[in-house]
């Protein structure tokens, strides 16, 4: 597994290096997101775990997901 990064990385360094940044970057807006929608609504679990792990953006998408904003609108 590793020999597959070591040769892209040795292929291309400045798309694995670009690959990275926007991951970077993705991870941080979405986290940042999370954690004041977390903050705000007072949930204290969730604003620790969000905080502790590091998983590219994936956990606090799911956390954005479950927990958004349910608004029903019926039309008379």
């Amino acid at each position: 597994m590793m020999n597959i990064f070591t040769n892209l990385y040795n292929a291309n360094p400045c798309l694995v290096q670009t690959l990275l940044i926007c991951i970077v970057v993705f991870e941080l807006i979405f986290k940042g997101i999370a954690l004041w929608r977390s903050s705000r609504r007072s949930q204290l679990l969730w604003f620790v775990l969000l905080l502790i792990i590091n998983s590219a953006g994936i956990f606090p998408i799911i956390y954005l997901l479950f927990n958004r904003k349910k608004n029903i609108d019926f039309i008379c």
